[in-house]
């Protein structure tokens, strides 16, 4: 009893330690103890652990109520202390208090250990104004003997060892008189208000209704609620993950009926949860301003008070400085790197010392560009080694433990590549586990996205193609706020602007915090690309920063194409091959060959023919070159579609009959000279031992080129668009291991995501189109990083060439020619360090034919 304990009036810290004199001793004798602390530390309990041994296992309670200023620390234990205690039985937590051993080694913290065990329940104060600053406490006995203590010592480890802190002690069993037993009473009486909420001016809630009810934030090291979330007949906006107005008002519904929200608000709204107004989750901060000044400028009338709250504030000051911070993060880290310095060394050790692929030097730069943008573009050229500067990315994220996974997002033929360059890169310093769409066999959405949401996070690689994300759109985003790196890869297939697939692309992405967009050829149509390409990286921050329409980037001016490339060049990073040190190709050999007398006579009369349809000449002469009977048939249109970038419907290209005498011109020409002369130069190169890729546009071209070489010998397979994956791998494998000397394909169908340069050093273009973006990617299958030193690229390029009234004119040279001066323009643009300036297919065609009828 407490009687029998040798107690002080007042106590000095000074005089040795409060704990072993003052409260193990009380703590072993108490049956209930009731504490006040303006200031709160868990380490303080664990000074306390002898006598709470003895009261928790009595089964005991030690009530706590302190104020809003928690550590970091002290919140965590409080809430997982909560958590675990809302999951055990009461049969549980008799168990808990029966084996109480504060000595043991626990896997949860003191704190966590005596909420969980029901020892100790808290509860948290808030004054509206001041600071809550009381200090007391009141133990009791079994036989109601009474202590109570009062002083300026906190419930902390500095009270109780470092300070210098004095409390004096009240007893009810030496107070004759009863004075001290009434202000002993009156200490009970005031904890007991402040317990059941009942003190004017002062709201206490239960800590596991602040956590559970999300009044708390956890901001800055400290447990903070925000003192306008007390505020009477007030209007609060407050933002925890979703934008939320708080109806603080005797009767929400006369909010609910009026014009500010019918008008302003209503259809930004989700859900009304009583007093509670929810709004969508598409918003961003900039629509949360509008709403915030709509509701400001128009609340007096209702006679409402209108807040909001400080993390209301801290969000979007966090995001107005934020896209200006990355702009000016990026600039530096592109033309003043020496300042991140040590960042970066330690970048590249922790990547060198995790992957097994060691990284050149401006891969690295690359990757930590990167790392550091949080969110950007790597526009590097292809075969420049994207995917192991991405890689680099996710190994630092990893070992940081910041990310778990990676998400590709990009065309189905980059799958292949994305699994052999994780392996390469990482070996066996971290096996592969991957999640390949096209590989799964789930036979409906909700079966794969059920299996994505509760067994993603067991690959580090999960493979998406951008016409399946349609299907687990949801799941995928879920996936992406949860410690993932996001690549979109190819991204400029994702080009439409509100297309299904960027709508589906950004859905996944809004919410990512980290993103890389992926494209050698960032802008292959129009500086409208870029639109999609910004909303991808920054879906809330565009209309802010960037703010370009789509009309404006359709049609820019000098000034706008300034203004855009200023504003998009911090973002994004750009290594050509010759940064890489990737030898260099020879000098392209131009094949040419004079077209037959029947060749000629068709190719006048298409001239006459399709003089006003400049883009229906192309393909005809193309169709002339390769297999004149094509001319006889209805143009198909999808052999052109994405290698021509045509964008015209079908129905405005011509179809016009041709005479009977065109016809016979036609039948009697058996094989164009043009493929004539390139099986001679692919039977050239394979008696010397070479293996060869042959680049076609037209289907029927690979098919007859497959035909005639079996025919002589040669053995060769082909891959174009109606070949499954599967189909297309295991060819590539017979090419590779020179099961097969010939490889026929087209750019649409293997320009992206192959390299097959470990294998193949000549590539023959026999058809080729003014798309710079396939001609750029089906080369670079042979010319990429990788090449040891010295090794030789060749390409050939087939010329068709005809007579022009008095001069000679081959379509081919013409395309290749306007090619070569697009490549320029973009190595030009590398150099400037902007985005190339792009023509469209109309100024292209018209380019072309310039010689042709000036």
């Amino acid at each position: 009893m407490f009687p029998d304990l040798q107690l002080d009036s007042v106590y000095y810290s000074q005089d040795g330690s409060i704990a072993e004199r003052f409260f193990v001793p009380v703590l072993k004798q108490s049956v209930k103890f009731d504490r006040v602390s303006a200031y709160f530390s868990a380490k303080a309990l664990s000074l306390y652990a002898e006598g709470l041994e003895y009261f928790g296992q009595n089964g005991h309670l030690y009530r706590l109520i302190i104020s809003k200023d928690v550590s970091s620390e002290d919140f965590e234990e409080i809430k997982r202390g909560y958590e675990i205690k809302s999951s055990l039985t009461e049969e549980m937590i008799q168990n808990l208090r029966q084996n109480l051993s504060l000595s043991e080694e626990r896997a949860i913290s003191n704190l966590a250990y005596l909420i969980s065990a029901g020892v100790v329940d808290i509860k948290i104060a808030f004054k509206t104004k001041g600071i809550f600053h009381d200090k007391c406490g009141i133990a009791t006995d079994s036989s109601g003997n009474k202590i109570c203590f009062r002083g300026s010592n906190n419930e902390t480890e500095a009270a109780a060892i470092y300070n210098y802190e004095t409390f004096a002690v009240t007893c009810s069993w030496m107070d004759c008189r009863g004075f001290y037993l009434s202000g002993i009473k009156s200490c009970e009486q005031e904890f007991q208000k402040l317990w059941e909420n009942r003190r004017e001016g002062i709201y206490v809630v239960p800590a596991q209704n602040a956590i559970l009810k999300e009044i708390l934030t956890h901001n800055k090291g400290q447990i903070i609620v925000d003192e306008v979330l007390l505020k009477k007949n007030a209007v609060i906006l407050d933002f925890d993950k979703q934008l939320k107005l708080y109806l603080n008002v005797e009767v929400p519904q006369r909010f609910i009926d009026s014009f500010l929200f019918k008008v302003f608000l209503k259809s930004k709204v989700s859900e009304i949860d009583g007093d509670t107004i929810f709004f969508r989750s598409g918003l961003g901060y900039l629509d949360f301003e509008e709403i915030r000044r709509k509701i400001s400028q128009k609340i007096s009338s209702l006679g409402f008070e209108f807040y909001t709250t400080q993390r209301y504030r801290d969000y979007i000051e966090e995001k107005n400085i934020h896209i200006e911070g990355r702009r000016k993060l990026g600039t530096e880290l592109k033309f003043d790197q020496t300042r991140y310095q040590n960042q970066f060394n330690e970048f590249c050790a922790v990547v060198n010392s995790r992957m097994s692929r060691k990284l050149r030097p401006q891969q690295l730069h690359d990757a930590f560009f990167m790392l550091a943008m949080q969110k950007s573009g790597n526009f590097s050229v292809p075969g420049s080694g994207k995917t192991s500067s991405a890689l680099a990315v996710y190994c630092y994220l990893k070992a940081k433990n910041l990310v778990n996974r990676i998400l590709v997002i990009g065309p189905k033929n980059c799958f292949d590549s994305w699994k052999s360059e994780f392996k390469i890169c990482f070996a066996e310093k971290e096996p592969l586990s991957v999640f390949d769409i096209q590989a799964s066999t789930f036979s409906s959405k909700s079966q794969k996205s059920n299996f994505l949401l509760y067994n993603g996070h067991s690959y580090n690689l999960i493979l998406f193609n951008y016409e399946q994300v349609d299907a687990c759109e949801k799941t995928l985003a879920e996936v992406c706020k949860e410690k993932t790196l996001l690549i979109f890869d190819e991204v400029h297939r994702v080009k439409k602007i509100n297309g299904n697939r960027a709508t589906h692309a950004l859905n996944v992405a809004k919410d990512s915090n980290y993103t890389i967009v992926m494209t050698g050829t960032p802008i292959p149509n129009s500086y409208q690309d870029v639109y999609n390409l910004l909303h991808l990286l920054f879906p809330y921050e565009y209309k802010a920063f960037f703010n370009f329409n789509p009309y404006q980037l359709s049609k820019p001016s000098e000034d706008d194409i300034e203004r855009i490339n200023s504003s998009i060049q911090p973002f994004f990073c750009r290594t050509t091959k010759d940064q890489l040190h990737v030898p260099p190709p020879n000098e392209d050999e131009l094949l040419t060959v004079a077209a037959s007398v029947s060749e000629q006579k068709v190719f006048e009369i298409l001239c006459k023919k399709y003089r006003q349809d400049k883009l229906s000449l192309l393909i005809r002469v193309l169709q002339l070159e390769s297999n004149p009977k094509l001319l006889l048939h209805k143009i198909n249109l999808s052999d052109f579609k994405d290698v021509l970038n045509i964008t015209d419907d079908i129905d405005k290209i011509a179809f016009e009959d041709y005479s009977e005498e065109i016809k016979k011109e036609i039948e009697s020409i058996e094989i164009s000279s043009k493929k004539n002369a390139c099986i001679k130069q692919i039977q050239n190169l394979v008696s010397n031992n070479k293996s060869v890729i042959v680049w076609c546009i037209f289907q029927d071209s690979i098919e007859s080129f497959s035909r005639g070489l079996s025919k002589i010998g040669i053995r060769n397979d082909y891959i174009y668009g109606s070949k499954s994956q599967e189909e297309r791998n295991e060819i590539l494998n017979k090419f590779k291991s020179k099961q097969i000397d010939v490889l026929i394909t087209n750019p649409h169908t293997m320009a992206e995501s192959v390299s097959l340069h470990s294998v193949c050093h000549d590539a023959i273009y026999f058809e080729y189109g003014y798309n710079l973006v396939h001609l750029l990617q089906s080369k670079d299958r042979i010319h990429r990083l990788g090449l040891p030193d010295g090794q030789y690229t060749q390409y050939y390029y087939m010329q068709n060439v005809f007579k022009n009234e008095s001069q000679s004119f081959s379509l081919d040279e013409a395309i290749y020619n306007r090619l070569c001066e697009k490549e320029q323009t973009m190595l030009n643009a590398i150099d400037n360090n902007v985005l190339e300036k792009v023509t469209t297919p109309d100024e292209d065609v018209e380019i072309i034919f310039r010689g042709l009828f000036g």
